[in-house]
């Protein structure tokens, strides 16, 4: 619960947004809403907004060159072997 404070501390800046999430979050804790429940559109807006701020923000990073681990990789079986061994 502390780390989910933290991330909704960190990344919610709505403070109406905050109520609705602390709102479902104490009916999930008193176990009122165990399936699913009706639509929050607050939160659906805020997410949908969330996952397209992400997208778009993903395209800018470029690409990611994988390192090289074959020789790691190498190393740690011969480690292994080594151990194993004994």
């Amino acid at each position: 619960p502390m780390e989910f404070q933290h991330l909704v501390e960190s990344q919610v800046h709505d403070s109406s947004v905050k109520k609705e999430i602390a709102q479902l979050l104490a009916k999930k804790i008193m176990g009122e809403e165990l399936n699913e429940g009706p639509r929050i559109d607050l939160l659906n807006t805020f997410i949908d907004e969330r996952i397209s701020y992400y997208n778009e923000y993903v395209k800018t990073l470029g690409t990611y060159m994988q390192p090289d681990t074959d020789k790691l990789n190498s190393l740690f079986k011969l480690t292994l072997d080594e151990a194993w061994s004994l």
